[in-house]
């Protein structure tokens, strides 16, 4: 019988995301007109970057995607 694949602590499997993974998490979530409106406003081999770490990226599961997002709202408030 098969083991079941091992998965890392939460905690740990957020430490791991780079700071590029965790952008293109973000912009998957927010959509397209907002994506569209950031995009606006960054460099196009910026924007080229993290377009194809959008499409790198496998689904993520909610408690990261929240994880993203709490972290950016946080960031915004410094």
């Amino acid at each position: 019988m098969a083991e079941a694949p091992k998965t890392l602590d939460p905690e740990v499997e957020f430490a791991l995301l780079s700071g590029l993974d965790k952008s293109a998490i973000l912009m998957s979530s927010l959509g397209p007109s907002p994506a569209k409106l950031i995009f606006k406003h960054m460099k196009d081999n910026d924007v080229k970057r993290l377009i194809n770490q959008m499409a790198i990226l496998t689904r993520s599961p909610i408690w990261m995607v929240k994880r993203v997002l709490e972290d950016f709202y946080s960031a915004l408030n410094e």
